[in-house]
């Protein structure tokens, strides 16, 4: 939906423009840029900020040519303009929930390996799905969604995925030589790994149909 906001205002504005005579192009250098980072931004939240440093040039561009020299009022236009846009954002952003479904399974996924003993720098086993927040957490997990983890050339020689296939695939010496008591793997997606994981001691310590989380050594 905001998407859909941003190119629509982009478009309207550059319509008024030519219908205005004030250009030729319906979209210019400033509105791909913005459209650019629209996508990257839709593709992964961390470059939101991107996209919000290329809107802010391109409205400053857009106001320019819709509040024109053969404008009467261009500066009350211009506001217009940026006031209208920043309601439609405003609007979105108040229906956007402050944790997705799968963001408040895994922080309750965290809070029970907690509760189950968990420490900051404890091995947990995982896949990326989870990765990236055990990770923010102060665990070391199996997998995390950096890219380097999958190229060896730039690990060290270390193939990271190998040994994490292993790992998933229930391996059980493969799990072992993670010298980890954890593990947080999404419910019911391994299981031959739950299954090797119950044989090494591991017990189910939390499982709410999203998130699954293993102990060896549960409270």
């Amino acid at each position: 939906a905001a998407a859909c906001t941003l190119v629509s205002a982009l478009v309207l504005y550059r319509l008024r423009v030519r219908c205005r005579g004030g250009g030729r192009a319906l979209l210019e250098a400033g509105d791909l840029l913005v459209l650019g980072t629209l996508m990257l931004a839709l593709a992964n939240v961390r470059n939101e900020l991107f996209l919000m440093t290329s809107m802010a040039l391109a409205l400053s561009d857009i106001q320019g040519e819709v509040a024109g020299p053969r404008a009467r009022r261009p500066l009350a236009l211009a506001s217009l303009c940026t006031a209208a846009l920043l309601a439609a954002i405003g609007c979105l952003a108040a229906t956007v929930p402050a944790k997705t479904a799968i963001e408040e399974s895994a922080a309750g996924a965290l809070s029970s390996l907690a509760a189950a003993g968990a420490k900051p720098g404890d091995a947990v086993i995982c896949d990326i799905d989870v990765g990236s927040e055990l990770e923010l957490a102060g665990y070391r997990p199996l997998l995390d969604t950096r890219a380097e983890l999958f190229c060896p050339e730039l690990n060290g020689g270390t193939d990271a995925w190998g040994a994490a296939r292993h790992v998933l695939a229930g391996d059980e010496n493969a799990i072992e030589g993670t010298g980890a008591d954890f593990a947080v793997v999404p419910s019911g997606a391994y299981p031959a790994l739950e299954d090797s994981l119950s044989g090494l001691g591991f017990s189910l310590v939390h499982d709410d149909g999203t998130f699954a989380v293993f102990a060896r050594k549960p409270s």
